[in-house]
C-alpha cells in the first residue's frame, strides 16, 4: 500500500512538471507570435500607412493626423519621453506616405486636416530670449541664437507643410479654402522666431505659396510691406528680415515692365527706409540685391533711390556709413546722366563730408569713388559747380591723421586738376586769397595782449580774437575732460 502511494505521487510529480514546460512553451510561442504582430504595428498602437490596404489608407491617415495634433512639453527634456517618440515615429510616418507615389494628396478631404494638424503644431506663442531691460542691449550680430527644444517635432510639420504645398498632385483651386489669407499672416508672424532653422523652413513654404497661389500675391506682398513699415516705425526686434528679402528678391525679378505704381511704392516706402534699421548689417547683401533688382528693370528710379539714401545717410554710425558708401557706387553704375545731374550737388556735398571724416575707413572709401569708370565719365560730362564742393573736403582730408586717406586725397586733387582745370585754378585762388585775408585779420591779435579779454567789445577784431581764444579754451578743457 505504501509503495502504491508513492508511485501515484511520483507520477502525478511528472505530469505536473511536464504541465508546466507545456504552459511555458505556448507562453513563448504567444509570445513570439505577439511580437510579430508589434512589428507590423506602428507608433501609436496604430499600424505604418504602406503595411494597409489602399481602402483603409486614408481613414488611417486622417487617424495618425488626428493623434499628431496634440503638443509636448520641452521645457524639460526628461518628461513624457514615450509620448514624445510616439508622437515623433508617427510624423516621420507621414512625412514617408507624403513623399511616396502612393499619397492621396489628389483626394480634397486630407486638406483640412493636413492644415488642422500643421496650425496646432506651429501657431504657438513665440518666446522672447531677452527681457525688457536685455533689448537695448540686444544685438542681433553677437547675440547667439535661440534653438527651439520642440525642434525634432517642427522640423518635421515643416517638412509635412512644404510637400504638402510643393505637391504636383495638389487641387489649388480646393486648396484654398484651407491656405487663406489667414493662415499665411500667422505664418509670417513666425518669421519672428530666433531659430534660423524655422525662418528658413518657412522661407521656402511662402516661396511655394507665392507662386501657386496666384490670388494670394498681393496680399502676401503687402503683409510683408506692412512688417517692414512695423520694424522700421516701431523698433523692435525681427528675426526675419533677411529671409523675406530673400523671398522678395525673387519676387521682384518676375516683375513685367513697366512697373506698377504699386511696385515703385514698395520700393521707396519700404525697401529704401530699411537703411534706417539698426541691424542693417545684418539683411543688408539682401537688401542692396532687392534694390538692384528694381533698378534693373527702371533705371529711372535711381534719382529717387539716391535722393532716398541721402536723405536716411547715417552721421554717427562709421560702419553703416561704408554699407552706405558700397550702395552708393552700386546705385550709380546704373544711374544716367540725367538723374546724376539731378542730384549732384546734394550728392557731392555728402561725398565731401565722407572724405573729411576723421573715421579713416569712411575717408578711404569715399575717396576711392574716383575709381570708378561710371562715376568719373558722368563726372566729367557735369558741370564743374561740384568741383568747388569736392575740394573743400579733400583740403582737409590733407590735414588727415592717416598717411593713406593723405596720399588719395592728393591723387583725386590731380584728377580733379586733369578734368577741370579751370574750376581747379579758380578755387586755387580764391582759397589763397582767404589764407592772406585772414592772416592779415589774424596778424594785429598776436600783440593784442589781454586787453582783448578784458575788453572784448573794444573792436570787432578784439571780439573776434576773444571768441578764438574762448574756443580754443573750451577745447582744451574738454580733452582734459576726456
Amino acid at each position: 500500500a505504501e509503495r502504491a502511494v508513492a508511485a501515484r505521487q511520483l507520477c502525478g510529480g511528472r505530469d505536473a512538471r511536464e504541465g508546466a514546460v507545456v504552459a511555458n512553451v505556448r507562453a513563448l510561442q504567444g509570445a513570439l507570435g505577439a511580437g510579430e504582430d508589434m512589428m507590423r504595428v506602428g507608433a501609436g498602437g496604430l499600424p505604418d500607412l504602406d503595411a494597409v490596404s489602399e481602402c483603409e489608407r486614408v481613414p488611417l491617415f486622417m487617424r495618425k493626423l488626428e493623434l499628431c495634433e496634440s503638443r509636448c512639453d520641452f521645457s524639460d527634456p526628461r518628461s513624457d519621453f514615450a509620448r514624445k517618440e510616439t508622437k515623433r515615429k508617427t510624423l516621420v510616418d507621414v512625412v514617408q506616405y507624403l513623399g511616396c507615389s502612393k499619397s492621396e494628396l489628389g483626394d480634397t478631404r486630407l486638406y483640412a486636416p493636413i492644415i488642422a494638424m500643421i496650425s496646432a503644431n506651429l501657431f504657438r506663442v513665440l518666446a522672447a530670449s531677452t527681457t525688457v531691460e536685455e533689448e537695448d542691449l540686444y544685438d542681433p550680430e553677437e547675440s547667439d541664437p535661440v534653438m527651439d527644444p520642440a525642434w525634432p517635432h517642427l522640423q518635421l510639420v515643416y517638412e509635412i507643410l512644404r510637400r504638402f504645398v510643393s505637391s504636383g498632385e495638389l487641387d489649388v483651386k480646393a486648396a484654398r479654402k484651407v491656405i487663406d489669407q489667414r493662415f499665411v499672416l500667422r505664418l509670417l508672424d513666425l518669421f519672428n522666431s530666433e531659430d534660423p532653422r524655422e525662418r528658413e523652413y518657412l522661407k521656402t513654404v511662402i516661396h511655394r505659396i507665392y507662386g501657386r497661389f496666384v490670388q494670394l500675391r498681393l496680399f502676401i506682398r503687402r503683409a510683408i510691406g506692412h512688417v517692414f513699415q512695423f520694424y522700421i516705425y516701431d523698433d523692435v526686434n525681427t528675426y526675419g528680415i533677411a529671409e523675406m528679402l530673400e523671398i522678395l528678391g525673387s519676387v521682384i525679378n518676375g516683375f513685367s515692365l513697366p512697373l506698377k505704381r504699386e511696385h515703385r511704392d514698395f520700393l521707396l516706402k519700404s525697401l529704401v527706409p530699411l537703411h534706417t534699421a539698426r541691424a542693417l548689417t545684418t539683411f543688408y547683401p539682401q537688401l542692396n540685391f532687392c534694390v538692384n533688382q528694381f533698378l534693373e528693370k527702371d533705371p529711372a528710379l535711381a534719382r529717387d533711390v539716391l535722393l532716398g539714401l541721402l536723405k536716411y545717410w547715417p552721421v554717427l554710425h562709421s560702419r553703416k556709413e561704408i554699407i552706405f558708401l558700397n550702395e552708393l557706387e552700386d546705385v550709380l553704375e546704373v544711374t544716367q546722366q540725367s538723374e546724376f545731374d539731378a542730384v549732384a550737388d546734394p550728392l557731392f556735398r555728402r561725398i565731401s563730408q565722407c572724405i573729411a571724416s576723421s573715421h579713416f575707413q569712411v575717408a578711404e572709401r569715399a575717396l576711392l569713388l574716383w575709381n570708378n569708370e561710371c562715376f568719373l565719365e558722368m563726372l566729367l560730362r557735369t558741370d564743374a559747380r561740384v568741383v568747388p564742393i569736392a575740394l573743400r573736403g579733400l583740403k582737409r582730408a590733407e590735414q588727415h591723421w592717416r598717411d593713406s586717406v593723405v596720399q588719395l586725397s592728393h591723387d583725386v586733387r590731380l584728377v580733379l586738376q586733369t578734368m577741370y582745370p579751370q574750376a581747379y585754378a579758380d578755387f586755387e585762388s580764391a582759397a589763397a586769397e582767404s589764407e592772406r585775408s585772414d592772416e592779415m585779420e589774424d596778424y594785429p591779435h598776436s600783440r593784442c595782449g589781454s586787453s582783448c579779454l578784458l575788453n572784448p567789445a573794444a573792436s570787432p577784431r578784439q571780439g573776434a580774437m576773444m571768441r578764438a581764444v574762448a574756443r580754443n579754451l573750451t577745447q582744451s578743457i574738454t580733452a582734459q575732460n576726456i
